[in-house]
């Protein structure tokens, strides 16, 4: 279906290009790498896909990533029923696994615990912004995210999507960091298990490991507040 769907629209026999060396390499990157500067100002490449969408859980996202993202190329989507996958195709971020967030909660203390355990997220992080909240959301998330992330925002779309934190695979989460986190969520009134739960949520460290953490220093502070 993909050639003959191709056939029809261009009307040319397709170019013949070398098979992918490996599985990190698509099809689409080695077409375009063989296009002189010239070539790739006249011509619009269509990725089509035989079953789901071309981008997502295919070796598209090498081309989206790796060459039109790097080369400043416009990659635009036909939308389909999700606007999260249309928009997640053409990001240019990891599109292996993300998390959809929707809409934040309305209440301050809610929305600062979403945001507290989604910036922890080594995944993509999909949020849906009201047009009218979009100065709000930049201005929180930054608070969380900090300024070296990517943040995509396709055009026509208010559907934001956040580069996920980058994971090393030798470092684990310092002590203190978890302990900041878990003391953040007790304090906006989560209790001891909630609070583990979601900052286990972000991370690699195991829950137990955590659990035993707030234990022996959050535990300690809110038992300490509870008697004065």
């Amino acid at each position: 279906m993909a050639a003959r769907l191709s056939f029809e629209l261009a009307r040319s026999p397709p170019k013949k290009i070398r098979r992918p060396e490996n599985k990190f390499e698509s099809r689409g990157l080695l077409f375009l790498n063989t296009l002189c500067a010239e070539d790739r100002e006249n011509i619009v490449v269509a990725l089509i896909s035989d079953a789901g969408t071309p981008g997502t859980s295919d070796p598209g996202m090498e081309l989206v990533q790796k060459l039109c993202v790097n080369e400043n190329i416009p990659v635009i989507p036909i939308l389909g029923p999700s606007a999260v996958v249309a928009a997640l195709s053409a990001s240019g971020l990891s599109t292996e696994e993300f998390t959809f967030v929707d809409f934040l909660p309305k209440h301050v203390e809610s929305r600062k615990d979403r945001l507290l355990v989604s910036s922890n997220g080594s995944v993509t992080q999909i949020f849906y912004v009201p047009p009218h909240k979009l100065s709000q959301f930049l201005e929180e998330t930054s608070v969380y995210f900090g300024d070296s992330r990517e943040i995509v925002e396709p055009k026509g779309e208010i559907t934001l999507l956040i580069e996920g934190k980058p994971l090393s695979l030798t470092e684990a989460p310092l002590e203190e960091q978890l302990e900041h986190e878990l003391g953040e969520l007790v304090h906006n009134g989560h209790s001891l298990s909630m609070a583990v739960k979601l900052v286990a949520k972000g991370t690699s460290v195991k829950r137990k490991s955590i659990y035993a953490l707030a234990l022996r220093k959050v535990g300690k502070v809110e038992s300490q507040d509870g008697s004065s």
